[in-house]
Formats: C-alpha cells, sequence, structure tokens
C-alpha cells in the first residue's frame, strides 16, 4: 500500500470512529420571554430615533415577526418606535426564535450576527429587510445620519478615508442583490 492510500485509509478509520449524529451533545435554546424582547427593542428603537432622521426612518415599514419557540408574532416598527403582539394569522416577514431575536434587538451587531448565524428565516418583505439590515449596519458601524453627527470633522474624515472602497462596495452590492 502507497503512503497516500494509507493516510487515506487511516482518515477513514478516524472519520467513522467519530460520533453519529444521535450522539452529539445538543444544548437546548434558551427562551427569552416577550418582556425582554421588548424591552431590549425598546432600547434599540431609542437609538437609532437618536441617531437617524425621521424622514430616512419613514422608508422603513412594520416587521412582523413569528417567534415559533414562543408561539407568538410580533411587529416591530423603526418608524415610529412601537413594538406588539400581533394575532397567529398575521403573515411573518421573519421567523426567528426568542433568544435570538432578544440577541439581535439588545446588541448594536446582532442583527449582523443574527444573519451570520442562519438562525432566521426572510419568509417575505424582502426589500424592507434590507433597508432594516442596511440600517443596523450602519448604527453597527457608527455611521449615524442625523445633521448633528453627519455635519462634523470626524464623521467627514470617516467619509474620505472609506470613500474610494465604499463606493466599490457599494456599486457591487447594488448589482449583485437585485
Amino acid at each position: 500500500m502507497k503512503l497516500g492510500q494509507r493516510t487515506t485509509v487511516r482518515s477513514l478509520k478516524r472519520f467513522d470512529e467519530l460520533p453519529s449524529w444521535d450522539h452529539l451533545p445538543y444544548d437546548p435554546i434558551e427562551l427569552k420571554s416577550l418582556g425582554e424582547i421588548f424591552e431590549a427593542y425598546r432600547g434599540l428603537a431609542e437609538q437609532i430615533h437618536d441617531r437617524y432622521s425621521r424622514p430616512l426612518l419613514k422608508l422603513l415599514r412594520p416587521v412582523t415577526v413569528r417567534i415559533p419557540d414562543l408561539g407568538k408574532n410580533i411587529s416591530f416598527s423603526l418608524s415610529t418606535g412601537r413594538i406588539g403582539e400581533m394575532s397567529l394569522v398575521e403573515a411573518p416577514d421573519l421567523m426567528v426564535n426568542s433568544q435570538a431575536l432578544w440577541f439581535a434587538f439588545k446588541f448594536p451587531f446582532g442583527i449582523q450576527t443574527l444573519g451570520v448565524s442562519a438562525r432566521f428565516r426572510l419568509l417575505g418583505g424582502f426589500r424592507n429587510w434590507k433597508l432594516h439590515r442596511v440600517l443596523f449596519a450602519l448604527n453597527n458601524g457608527g455611521v449615524y445620519l442625523k445633521p448633528k453627527y453627519v455635519f462634523n470633522q470626524e464623521f467627514i474624515r470617516y467619509v474620505r478615508s472609506r470613500l474610494a472602497g465604499g463606493m466599490t462596495q457599494a456599486v457591487h452590492y447594488y448589482r449583485t442583490s437585485l
């Protein structure tokens, strides 16, 4: 038997010794209450309203979320800052468990983490969700678009340093996502 074949045989043997899916440990997902989710959202909405202008926020439509582990639907609107429970008859835009939704609202990087972890399903409202994600990414990146934040030296220096690369990314994103 040649060296490459021996390595392959050893690798296959090691693979066969790994535990099957049925024998891997499973950590149950932590549940968060609607109260905890609403509290995290209100903190986020307050930050968003402080950092972004009303006309910009009016571009965002409400998002209906199905929370399967709680058996609930909620709707949130960044333009108004409201959040509330909805009827289960309402067709959801997103489906996400309570802990992941709480995390998304609780931390500035939460929505990006939600996307990277693939812990949600987008069921409708694609363009609206895309606008929300852009706003959340700006917020996470410290790019605030109210005049008090835009018209200062720090922001102008930041824009100058990022302009070339940012324009390339924006054009690529626009061309590949529409």
